[in-house]
């Protein structure tokens, strides 16, 4: 009542006041505003917080997986260029570069054929698939007209070099008659070989024109092998000289293969460096001997590397090795010497790692990949 009355004696302004004032201490636009910031902050801070996170197993998942398309990559002997498809396709359409390799769909086997028939037993309107087939002309030019480089693996006789000296024989006889010669030609369907000898040695060759054997080798890779079948040759018969075996010149034409046998295959990967590296102990039949050796890594794999140095070491020797891969340390690795090669007054030791740490073979995993485009 008491209340009542005293707002009754107020006038209207005063009233008007005396509500403003309780309205103002019972709400505040600017609390609410700073709530609802610190809400909003929260929110994203963990939405920023989960999309790191899954980027960051992405990148994993993409480590991992690059190594296992590395590994496909040297098991199926693809070329320098058909990776870099293979990984400008996986890029393009966001996803894993060895699933390209490991899909049942077989897009490798689409670049190494070169053939379109493949494409028709699945969806012709699948965009990877378009892609292939609207770039078919480039891969062939790619696979066809540029030459694999020295190390670079081969996938079939036209990325043979001409010029390239070679072996042919043929396997399933007990007197295999090999003769010697040099690829002089080659074109899309054929390629032909220049060979000299005695008319006796070349003439069972002639005879068999089915599954000949020729065999070469790649410059710092390997040796390769493959089957063939002669299509046509020509006799060319040199003036005898007096003392010597009457010899002849034949051109040997041959098909096109793209079933390479590689041979001395590599477990790892190996590419090309120049890093400065020390020795420091030498362990022979258990006893450590402290010394220092100086000179530079030339090749690095996963599985040893090759070291060129002034110094001869003896062969079946363990030893102790420091030096830098890129910017990282790389200390007291071991390795065992497998072979040494004497190379213009310079040794090449040829060593396998023994033991390598995680840490160090995952590292060196990386550097490999980074540096593929210069493998050996």
């Amino acid at each position: 009542m008491l209340e009542r009355i005293m707002l009754q004696n107020l006038s209207p302004s005063e009233l008007s006041n005396i509500f403003k004032s309780r309205r103002s201490s019972n709400f505040s636009w600017g609390e609410l505003a700073y709530g609802f910031l610190i809400l909003f902050g929260v929110v994203i801070g963990i939405y920023l917080a989960i999309k790191g996170y899954k980027r960051y197993l992405r990148y994993l998942k993409k480590k991992r997986d690059y190594s296992e398309f590395l590994r496909h990559c040297e098991e199926k002997n693809l070329t320098y260029h058909q990776m870099k498809i293979l990984e400008t396709l996986s890029k393009k359409y966001d996803v894993m570069p060895s699933a390209l390799l490991r899909s049942r769909k077989e897009l490798v086997r689409v670049t190494l054929l070169e053939s379109k028939s493949l494409l028709s037993k699945y969806a012709a309107n699948h965009p990877v698939y378009v892609d292939f087939d609207s770039n078919m002309k480039y891969i062939k030019t790619v696979f066809s007209k540029i030459k694999p480089a020295d190390g670079e693996l081969i996938n079939s006789s036209q990325d043979v070099h001409v010029g390239t000296p070679v072996i042919v024989y043929k396997r399933d006889k007990q007197d295999k008659h090999p003769v010697k010669g040099v690829i002089i030609y080659m074109d899309a369907n054929k390629f032909v070989v220049r060979v000299q000898g005695s008319l006796s040695s070349i003439s069972p060759l002639l005879h068999d024109q089915e599954n000949l054997n020729v065999f070469f080798n790649h410059n710092a890779d390997a040796n390769y092998e493959f089957v063939s079948r002669l299509t046509t040759h020509k006799i060319v018969e040199k003036p005898e000289v007096p003392g010597q075996k009457p010899e002849v010149e034949v051109l040997m034409a041959f098909t096109h293969s793209t079933t390479l046998k590689r041979r001395q295959r590599r477990k790892f990967i190996r590419v090309r460096v120049d890093l400065p590296v020390v020795i420091n102990k030498e362990i022979l039949e258990g006893k450590t001997v402290p010394v220092l050796i100086q000179g530079k890594i030339i090749d690095i794999s996963n599985g040893g590397c090759s070291i060129e140095s002034s110094t001869q070491i003896v062969g079946n020797v363990i030893v102790s090795m420091t030096f830098y891969l890129g910017e990282k340390p790389i200390e007291n690795v071991l390795g065992k010497i497998i072979r040494t090669q004497n190379a213009n007054e310079t040794f090449i030791h040829h060593l396998s790692f023994i033991q390598l740490h995680n840490e160090i073979d995952a590292y060196l995993k990386y550097f490999v990949s980074q540096n593929i485009k210069r493998r050996v």
